[in-house]
């Protein structure tokens, strides 16, 4: 009976001999795991109850002189649109957010992929019509002009949870 060891073994000289680099370990970071799985749950445009709910996003750092050296954490406006309604409802809120920042440009297939994600709770700052507007404050201080990815979670009375997806431009003021 030959043990798993050397069937591996085996395994490995073979591809070590033919010239072939292939990856036997595939182990990306955690960080990177939950925004693939966040992002397949999630869906731009999103269908309840003859509503059609989609996020407006704006994210930003600050970089005026009376703020820190370096500029401050992130901030972030949301705004949830629900359409076929003039007012949005009071059965949904979303009060959870994650913002999902790839860690590099460029795959290099050696390299296992990475990200990272800032998540936090959103304050409300009210219903104006159809839209329902959340804030957040103190993030990451990710280099702006890059691409985010934003995954909200609407709950609804019954508990039942929704996952909305956009994608954004981290800015800055000055």
């Amino acid at each position: 009976m030959i043990s798993k060891k050397i069937i591996v073994s085996f395994i490995v000289l073979s591809i070590v001999t033919t010239g072939i680099t292939i990856p036997l370990l595939y182990r990306p970071n955690i960080s990177y795991n939950l925004a693939i799985d966040l992002l397949r749950k999630a869906s731009e445009r999103i269908y309840i109850d003859n509503m059609s709910l989609t996020i407006d996003a704006y994210l930003w750092r600050d970089f005026m002189p009376s703020v820190e050296e370096g500029g401050t954490g992130i901030y972030a406006a949301i705004t949830i649109i629900a359409t076929n309604v003039t007012i949005f409802p009071n059965y949904l809120d979303s009060d959870r957010m994650w913002i999902i920042h790839w860690g590099a440009e460029i795959w290099i297939p050696e390299d296992p992929p990475t990200a990272e994600i800032w998540f936090t709770k959103l304050e409300n700052m009210g219903i104006e019509q159809n839209t329902l507007k959340k804030k957040a404050s103190d993030g990451p201080k990710w280099d702006i002009g890059k691409i985010v990815h934003i995954v909200l979670e609407l709950v609804n009375s019954n508990g039942d949870k929704y996952y909305l997806q956009s994608q954004c431009e981290l800015e800055s003021t000055y």
